[in-house]
């Protein structure tokens, strides 16, 4: 398991602010149709859930439900979220036995490295997502809008002193292609500083690729623009809905 998910899961809150989250959590009900909230209260799973920070944003309003490989994650998220019904399991694999309004993969979806780990993420989101619902996928890039190498950094107080986590990404060229982050965190603790790496692969398709496997899947997908994230390329989300 990645340390990001794991031994250093305690430091997710601390890295992550929960209002940095509002203004995706507002996108993405533009991006839902109205009709959903006309009879009752929808449904909604999202697929990578982690620490369940974006979803906080739609359990007043949803009956909601989430899935992660981490169990460290699901603990932050049960704490968050604790009226969601929580599954540990893979995304690709998952097989909930319900189907639900909205089907929600952000930027978890950047973890299905290769072609078949796509294929096999929209058609299990399909298989939960009810008639008449949406699902929604939001990768940080295509191919076309990563341009190269990004550092990113931050800074955070904690109990007992601060957290820097530095991020270097970059393309890798072999094929398929794919993105890399090293995470350096420098962890302060009192007057101890501790050094953690972390190494994520992720996986760079082209346009012509998601639209193919989302059409090959069985839905109907189109491309909107979705907002500007942290490395300032261009953002897009894929809305998608069953192929009558």
């Amino acid at each position: 398991m990645l340390k990001m998910y794991s031994s250093l899961a305690h430091l997710w809150p601390v890295l992550n602010p929960l209002e940095e989250y509002s203004q995706e959590a507002c996108r993405l009900r533009q991006l839902i149709p109205s009709h959903l909230s006309s009879d009752g209260s929808p449904s909604m799973v999202e697929f990578g859930s982690g620490g369940g920070r974006l979803l906080s944003y739609f359990t007043g309003d949803f009956h909601t439900a989430a899935v992660d490989l981490s169990p460290d994650m699901i603990l932050q998220s049960k704490k968050l979220n604790p009226s969601t019904r929580h599954t540990f399991g893979d995304m690709r694999t998952i097989n909930l036995e319900q189907q639900f309004d909205v089907v929600l993969i952000a930027d978890s979806i950047g973890y299905a490295v290769s072609q078949e780990d796509l294929r096999l993420t929209i058609e299990n989101g399909r298989a939960h997502l009810k008639e008449g619902g949406v699902m929604i996928l939001v990768p940080d890039w295509t191919q076309e809008t990563f341009i190269g190498s990004n550092v990113w950094s931050r800074t955070a107080a904690t109990d007992t002193g601060e957290v820097t986590l530095v991020e270097y990404q970059y393309l890798v060229n072999t094929l398929p292609r794919n993105v890399r982050s090293v995470f350096v965190f420098l962890i302060k603790d009192g007057r101890t500083t501790s050094i953690e790496l972390d190494h994520h692969t992720f996986g760079l398709h082209t346009e012509a690729v998601w639209e193919s496997t989302i059409e090959t899947s069985g839905l109907l997908g189109k491309r909107v623009a979705y907002l500007e994230n942290e490395y300032g390329l261009s953002g897009a989300a894929f809305v998608c809905t069953l192929d009558a």
